[in-house]
């Protein structure tokens, strides 16, 4: 069983239900290109729909899979679906599917639009945003002095540094 999540996740989606899948499956949990822990998008930055179901299929290849059950979450319900077409599909389950709406639907395009806008302005405001985070008053102190129970924030360059997960996590059973 092949596990691919939606945008902006990976493949720690899945994590729970990992436990309950394995006890019946071989089950491969992915991270996709361009997301957290996954391999680095191209130098445009960039990825069709065809590059992320070609690199899935890289992750099925290196686990050993021909085929596999295939179960996706939005852009990963896209992507098992196109798998499928490629014939690597025993059998598809696609949580809401993206990729399905009408390109002249006004309410798709309108969501698109608010999606892009929100892309935007979380990269302007994302200097002020830790700046901010970083300030005494928001970070946790109050003129009473600083709770106890309250973490406070840290500027990234002070925060602990930490591992990505593996691109590919098989979990296979003995």
């Amino acid at each position: 069983m092949v596990l691919v999540h939606g945008i902006t996740d990976t493949w720690r989606t899945w994590e729970l239900l990992l436990p309950h899948l394995e006890s019946r499956h071989d089950a491969l949990a992915i991270t996709l290109l361009g997301h957290s822990g996954g391999r680095a998008l191209s130098v445009d930055g960039g990825a069709t729909l065809s590059e992320l179901a070609d690199e899935a299929e890289r992750d099925m290849d290196a686990a050993g899979m021909e085929t596999a059950h295939l179960v996706g979450n939005s852009l990963g319900g896209w992507i098992v679906l196109e798998l499928a077409t490629r014939g690597r599909a025993r059998s598809v389950v696609a949580l809401s599917p993206a990729g399905g709406w009408d390109p002249g639907n006004r309410w798709a395009l309108a969501s698109y639009w608010q999606l892009v806008a929100i892309q935007r302005s979380i990269s302007l405001t994302e200097p002020i945003a830790v700046w901010l985070a970083t300030r005494p008053a928001v970070a946790g102190s109050s003129s009473a002095g600083s709770s106890p129970t309250r973490p406070r924030c840290r500027r990234r360059s002070q925060s602990l540094s930490f591992e990505a997960p593996p691109t590919v996590r098989p979990r296979l059973r003995s």
